[in-house]
């Protein structure tokens, strides 16, 4: 018996779609374990970069920026194993003084002023007839606090005082002796008067955040990040760096220490996982049930 026409055709049809479908479905390899994604086996250094199914390169972790971290200082984990950059603090701030890895000064106000303070010299704390200007043990100067008037001149009664001494052997004045700033303690900051009238160079500048004056036991010299001064007075507030204990249990790769440093290497990764495969700095697969592929490498998402 023949078959009509649209019939044979509508068999011939069928059988094709058949036969593409199968051919598709061998081509495609699958679900491979992987949700259809094709071959996404990793490197077998556990290094989390894999091949996608098209043929390029990825990675399990997403690096985050240090925006998204909220850091404005100083190298910090990027959770994937690596260190980020997040910038240099400027003025009084430094970093770590406004939290973890952000910029600030506890001891300054918004509008720069000090909030922990050093109390500036004046002229009235100085000897009666002291000449020229003197340091005023913050880092600063006095103004001049005296003319010497007459035969007086300054230093000729003294370290910075006005005076006149008696002749010399060849009848003239002996000269003033300018000090330097070896002849003053030692870590003594800004310019001092150098008993003649005049003034050294700075002898010490201050590295914030010591600023001068800053530790109230040494008045003059520079202090401000031991926390304390002699008296008991708080002088700072110093950041205190964080090692690998003080991160969760299992972190991987260098962390940013707070304050502007970082940690050593917390813990490497082995056995197929890689940095940022388990979560923020956390070891895994990169894979939800924590599996890898048979070469023992990562398998990507």
């Amino acid at each position: 018996m023949s078959i009509p026409k649209p019939v044979r055709i509508s068999a011939t049809i069928a059988f094709f779609g058949l036969f593409l479908g199968a051919a598709i479905s061998c081509g495609s390899g699958g679900d491979n374990g992987n949700g259809g994604k094709g071959n996404n086996n990793g490197k077998p250094d556990g290094s989390g970069v894999y091949i996608k199914g098209d043929g390029s390169t990825g990675s399990d972790c997403k690096p985050k920026t240090c925006a998204e971290l909220g850091y404005s200082c100083g190298p910090n984990a990027d959770g994937c194993g690596n260190l980020i950059q997040c910038g240099d603090c400027t003025g009084t701030d430094y970093c770590g003084g406004g939290g973890y890895s952000k910029c600030g000064n506890p001891n300054y106000a918004a509008d720069g002023a000090s909030l922990v303070t050093c109390t500036p010299k004046t002229c009235a704390d100085f000897p009666a007839k002291t000449c020229g200007q003197q340091s005023d043990g913050c880092g600063g100067l006095t103004p001049a606090c005296s003319t010497c008037t007459g035969t007086d001149f300054c230093g000729g009664g003294g370290p910075s005082l006005c005076g006149t001494p008696a002749t010399g052997t060849d009848g003239g004045n002996p000269p003033c002796v300018a000090k330097t700033c070896s002849d003053f303690p030692a870590g003594t900051c800004g310019q001092q008067g150098d008993g003649c009238g005049n003034l050294t160079p700075s002898c010490t500048t201050c590295v914030n955040p010591q600023f001068c004056g800053g530790d109230s036991s040494k008045p003059g010299t520079c202090g401000g990040d031991n926390g304390k001064g002699a008296d008991g007075a708080i002088v700072s507030a110093p950041c205190t760096k964080k090692t690998c204990a003080d991160f969760p249990v299992g972190t991987c790769g260098q962390q940013g220490d707070g304050c502007g440093g970082f940690t050593p290497n917390c813990k490497t990764c082995s056995g197929g996982q890689f940095c940022g495969g388990g979560g923020l700095s956390q070891c895994g697969t990169g894979l939800p049930d924590g599996s890898v592929a048979p070469d023992g490498a990562s398998q990507g998402g």
